[in-house]
């Protein structure tokens, strides 16, 4: 796997809060962002910018699949 690298958050825009919006729009609140955890920006994969998942205890990402199945 490429080194992870910091992109702007693709769910918030990079501004770490996304509007909450109730049945009245008075109401509207600013939450964290889920994605990000509110920080704005996301660790991805330099390589094919995809976020890693954890599996079996080891973060992979889409390149290191493609490289798994060129080797089988």
């Amino acid at each position: 796997m490429d080194e992870l690298i910091n992109v702007t958050c693709g769910a918030c825009s990079g501004d770490s809060y996304i509007l909450e919006l109730p049945t009245r729009l008075a109401d509207e609140t600013l939450v964290p962002c889920e994605a990000c955890g509110g920080t704005g920006e996301v660790e991805v994969c330099g390589g094919c910018l995809t976020v890693p998942e954890v599996v079996a205890g080891f973060e992979a990402c889409a390149c290191l699949g493609v490289s798994l199945k060129r080797a089988a």
